[in-house]
């Protein structure tokens, strides 16, 4: 039967050097996310990530957010069918890192686990 989850996460992160100063950085990640159980074989997700880099020396700091679509189909047990949307920017202060993207994908993967598990196997 039709199932729906929402999740939030977030998190906050500093990284120091000992050696150099400059690359130390504090980061700040918020994320929100909804899946849809349609059947017991599809399954939909929409997910919104934004994250924020602040170097304390004179680099600089960049903010990205990530908005990804993606409609999983499974084949068998293991093996699914996923067609995915991904939308990102990038601003950045520092020299040339900000950019725009967008990705269409299709992918067949092999999955060990829960759907939602860390060890996806794509080809």
């Amino acid at each position: 039967r039709p199932r729906t989850r929402f999740y939030v996460g977030g998190g906050y992160s500093r990284d120091n050097y000992v050696r150099s100063g400059e690359l130390d950085q504090e980061n700040w990640t918020a994320n929100l996310g909804v899946s849809r159980r349609f059947t017991d074989r599809l399954q939909g997700f929409a997910d919104y990530r934004y994250e924020e880099r602040d170097y304390s020396s004179s680099v600089g700091s960049d903010e990205t957010q990530t908005f990804s679509l993606r409609l999983d189909w499974g084949l068998g047990r293991v093996t699914f069918l996923t067609l995915g949307y991904r939308y990102e920017d990038r601003q950045s202060d520092i020299g040339t890192l900000g950019y725009t993207e967008n990705l269409v994908y299709l992918s067949l993967s092999y999955r060990q686990g829960s759907v939602a598990g860390p060890r996806t196997v794509a080809f």
